[in-house]
């Protein structure tokens, strides 16, 4: 499962895209609920996307990979 900061994403945009509902009779039309899922799913995903993109320039972000270069270069010289 994806993480943003940390924290995992519960909701993926392809268990969106995959919920099944069960039928009833005189219920919603199945075509218009997986249509609304599918772009439901679409713009989660691109909010996503943005998230991460913003993310990346934070400056901890930054820091964090910086400390990651750092550790390996001394793994390399130990």
């Amino acid at each position: 499962m994806k993480s943003i900061r940390g924290r995992k994403v519960k909701l993926r945009p392809q268990d969106i895209r995959t919920k099944e509902f069960s039928k009833k009779l005189f219920g919603y039309d199945p075509d218009e609920v997986e249509a609304f899922l599918i772009e439901v799913a679409n713009a989660y995903q691109e909010l996503l996307k943005e998230i991460e993109a913003l993310r990346v320039k934070t400056p901890e972000y930054k820091t964090e990979k910086l400390i990651e270069k750092a550790k390996k270069e001394i793994e390399k010289i130990i």
